[in-house]
């Protein structure tokens, strides 16, 4: 990627423009103490979601077909019919 002025970019993500503006020294925005309890928990906790676990048995059955997880735990029957 190459653009002339490095202090702006537009860029053009799955058919969204989005303007990104470079500053020298960017300035945390301000929160009033007088917010409620759940975007007080958004602004330190975020919104992204959280990472899913995956269990040390599931992650050594990955070798196994999907069928052969299934007959291990007597669910095959249950597919079948």
């Amino acid at each position: 990627m190459y653009w002339n002025d490095a202090r702006a970019v537009i860029l053009q993500l799955l058919r969204r423009i989005i303007r990104v503006d470079h500053v020298e020294e960017y300035k945390v925005p301000k929160y009033s103490e007088d917010v409620d309890e759940e975007t007080r928990r958004v602004w330190e906790e975020g919104c992204a979601p959280k990472p899913i676990n995956i269990s040390q048995q599931d992650e050594e059955s990955g070798d196994e077909s999907p069928l052969e997880r299934l007959r291990k735990r007597g669910k095959l029957n249950e597919v079948i019919n």
